[in-house]
């Protein structure tokens, strides 16, 4: 016998064939190119043997010869060509043609292959590892006609995938001697052989959807199933004839279980618990309801749906253009009739806003029977649908933007300012549950900045510290758009890394759409030191308005002092200058400025009869001031207040008759003055449009009242240094005045420049909602104590959703 071979490879160089020759053997390689260059192949007197590689342009040449043979030997030249869908190694027999696919695993040590074998009668026979396939299951004919029907079904056969048996211990190491069925060893590229259990008429190949997780043919499936029953034969066997040892112990000691079985072990019997216990409520209430049901006639029944349809209607007329009284009726309606009605996103809200400012109250309206309410912990998973950990989250800027939306706000109202302060929360550590395992919370964390620093000052030693403050930060668009997007457990925070939060910040929030422009903060010496690492001096930024250019985007960006805390600055500063002059003695031209001054103004229009009657808010709260209401924005406010002005005016003026004083109180009244102006101002909620407003003006006069004073102490030689320090506010309140009024005057110019003919309300400019925000924390988590860590994550949701209610204790807020 003399053997030919011929490999073909194509190549996209034109390469010319070599073809070498031998007396038994004869070989070729030939390499192709695009060209379709045919190469010589020497001829063969008995077998040929071919391995083509597929090209993915296949026009199959139309053969239909009349003769079977003619028939077989196109169908051969065919395959040898590289128009042949798929891998083939072809060879030829005496009276028909055979060609083999061989894949990459073994079998019992054998490789795997697919084998089609074409008759010179034109049948067709499919075989797979030595078994026949059943041509017709696979919907293929037994006979071809034509190159068309032998391509079709090369590529069934090729891409057809195999049957996988069944795979497991309980499968391959049980013998049953009554199943056809054989255990087979396969081994698939290199990875561990495995065995299998596979009927003895299995199908080989199986046509199945793609995608599909299971490749199993239906005398394999129906082996699977005689097993399992065989084993549940044998095990009840074992049990009736008393052959404990052969029956495997239901369960294992819990001593002898390893950590992963007990874990598992004790999650399945909770679980099974939950479900008795589930199954059980829902069966009492069913009988409760059962009980209490009564069986009406069909005509009773007809009627009473009658009477509830037309009380439908009834509420429509009623309430015409009241949406909420009509959505009520109608949830309140599906919900008696079926407990498995989706609750509405509106009324899903409201409850959500009344049981996070009332739970028991809540509970008690739920329990009344009134109402039908959603559950508590329905309401607690949408409260705590995005889960607020410390740092910056992509999850809450999704819904911050997602909030954006939803109310509407403009592309506009996207920029404004971040505002940021500090929060006392309770010093504890606690264990919170993520998954399976439990962390620990309630340690400082600042971020991977923080700890790096930490560790180059220690020198890599790492030291735990528990966190006693919360650093919130929050972005206050110019249009109201209010949401707290960050926060941070921390001691008191260091400038640092307040600038490290801060400008991260920004960065995140332009990536989501928000634009900041300026930065407001209160009078704390870290907010202070921070606001100067970015001039190098108080002189420097004060020189430069409290503006630098924006280090994430276009134009200036601009540093605000709270202006309500500046209020309540000077109020403060003002009580300690007295004549005695322990802490401060306020003097300017020659007189003194005095808080003395409105507290006999007062007490003179209190108490004497021939004031005239005057219906003002100052009260003896406004003198007597204790840490707490220290803190009341309102109470500083009305010390600067026109009613103010006119108790030192009739105070004056009764001085001027009765001690023929002119004029000793006249700079406390222009100190009075000039705070009134920021107080006013601050408070206006008319839009500043242009740089030309007026108020503006007024601000710029209020501020250079104090400078020109500052000029005038430093001016006098005859005060020693610590007598001009007595003199004039501290320095710090200097600072935070020209930061308030530069730094918002620089705001202004960036947004009226941004947005021409757009107004700027100086009302909003202030740190109230961030306060409000802290006094909704506290009163959701008892108004006496602070909140734990893991306590004001879920009150920060807990507020984002029930920002419509206005909390009574708060700094910004006024008791009645």
């Amino acid at each position: 016998m003399v053997t030919s071979t011929a490999t073909v490879h194509r190549n996209k160089e034109n390469i010319s064939p070599t073809v070498p020759s031998t007396t038994d053997t004869s070989t070729a390689t030939v390499h192709r190119n695009k060209e379709n260059i045919s190469p010589t192949v020497p001829s063969t007197t008995v077998t040929s043997t071919a391995t083509v590689h597929s090209n993915k342009e296949r026009t199959p040449p139309s053969v239909d010869s009349a003769t079977s043979s003619e028939t077989l030997h196109h169908l051969m030249q065919y395959a040898q060509s590289d128009k042949c869908a798929g891998t083939w190694c072809v060879t030829k027999l005496q009276n028909a043609m055979e060609l083999c696919k061989l894949e990459t695993k073994f079998v019992n040590g054998h490789k795997a292959c697919r084998v089609v074998t074409v008759s010179n009668t034109l049948s067709v026979s499919v075989t797979y590892n030595g078994s026949p396939v059943d041509m017709p299951k696979m919907g293929l004919p037994s006979h071809i006609n034509n190159t068309q029907e032998f391509e079709n079904v090369l590529l069934k056969i090729g891409n057809t995938p195999a049957c996988g048996g069944l795979r497991g211990q309980i499968y391959t190491q049980t013998k049953y001697p009554a199943l056809k069925a054989a255990v087979e060893t396969v081994c698939e590229d290199s990875a561990e052989p495995q065995q299998l259990l596979r009927s003895l008429e299995c199908s080989q190949l199986v046509s199945v959807a793609p995608g599909a997780k299971v490749v199993r043919c239906t005398k394999c499936d129906s082996l699977r199933s005689a097993v399992k029953q065989a084993r549940w034969r044998r095990e009840k066997l074992k049990r009736v004839t008393g052959n404990v040892s052969q029956i495997p112990a239901k369960k294992t000691r819990w001593d002898f279980l390893s950590e992963e079985e007990k874990k598992n072990r004790y999650n399945a019997e909770q679980a099974k618990r939950v479900r008795a216990d589930d199954r059980a409520e829902y069966h009492k209430d069913r009988y409760a309801t059962l009980k209490e049901t009564i069986r009406l006639a069909k005509e009773d029944h007809e009627d009473i749906e009658h009477m509830f349809n037309k009380m439908d209607s009834d509420v429509t007329k009623l309430f015409p253009k009241e949406h909420r009284k009509q959505l009520l009726w109608k949830i309140q309606r599906d919900h008696v009739l079926n407990k498995r009605n989706q609750w509405n996103p509106e009324f899903l809200d409201v409850c959500l806003q009344l049981w996070q400012r009332s739970k028991q109250g809540y509970a008690d309206l739920k329990d009344s029977g009134f109402l039908k309410l959603p559950s508590e912990r329905l309401l607690q998973y949408k409260k705590n649908t995005v889960n607020q950990r410390p740092g910056l989250h992509t999850e809450v800027f999704e819904w911050m933007n997602k909030e954006a939306e939803q109310q509407r706000v403009t592309e506009r109202g996207r920029h404004g300012f971040i505002v940021f302060d500090e929060m006392k929360i309770q010093g504890s550590v606690q264990l919170r549950r993520v998954g399976d395992e439990f962390e620990i919370a309630g340690l400082v964390d600042m971020g991977d900045f923080y700890h790096s620093m930490q560790s180059l000052q220690t020198g890599g030693e790492q030291k735990a510290e528990m966190a006693t403050h919360v650093f919130q930060v929050a972005f206050k668009g110019c249009e109201g758009f209010f949401f707290p997007f960050v926060w941070y457990p921390t001691t008191e925070i260091a400038p640092i890394c307040i600038f490290n939060c801060h400008w991260d910040s920004v960065f995140y929030l332009e990536e989501y759409g928000f634009f900041s422009h300026a930065c407001l903060c209160d009078g704390g010496q870290a907010n202070r030191d921070f606001i100067k690492g970015h001039f190098g001096s108080e002189e420097n930024a004060i020189a430069k308005k409290f503006t630098i250019n924006n280090l994430y985007g276009e134009g200036s960006y601009s540093f605000i002092m709270d202006p309500p805390h500046n209020i309540k600055k000077l109020r403060n500063n003002l009580e300690k200058s007295t004549v005695t002059g322990t802490a401060r003695c306020f003097k300017t031209r020659g007189q003194n400025i005095l808080w003395a001054h409105l507290k006999e103004a007062y007490l003179h229009d209190k108490t004497n009869a021939r004031a005239p009657l005057t219906s003002c808010k100052i009260r003896d709260g406004h003198f007597q001031l204790t840490p707490a209401t220290r803190m009341r924005n309102h109470l500083a406010s009305d010390v600067f207040s026109d009613d103010m002005l006119e108790l030192l005016d009739n105070y004056q003026e009764f001085k001027r008759h009765q001690k023929g004083d002119d004029d000793s109180m006249s700079l406390t009244r222009e100190y009075i003055s000039a705070a009134n102006e920021f107080v006013q101002i601050f408070a206006n909620t008319k839009p500043i449009r242009t740089m030309d407003d007026p108020r503006l003006m007024r601000l710029d006069a209020a501020l250079h009242w104090f400078l020109d004073w500052k000029q005038d102490v430093m001016d006098s030689v005859n005060l020693t240094s610590k007598e001009r320090n007595k003199s004039y506010i501290s320095e710090k309140l200097h600072f935070d005045l020209c930061s308030m009024v530069f730094g918002f005057k620089s705001y202004v110019h960036t947004m009226t420049s941004q947005f021409p003919g757009m107004g700027l309300v100086a009302g909003h400019t202030n740190q109230d909602a961030l306060e409000n925000m802290f006094g909704c924390i506290r009163a959701s988590n008892g108004s006496n104590t602070n909140p734990t860590v893991l306590q004001y994550g879920p009150s920060v949701n807990g507020y984002i959703h029930c920002r419509s209610f206005k909390v009574r204790n708060g700094n910004s807020a006024r008791k009645n």
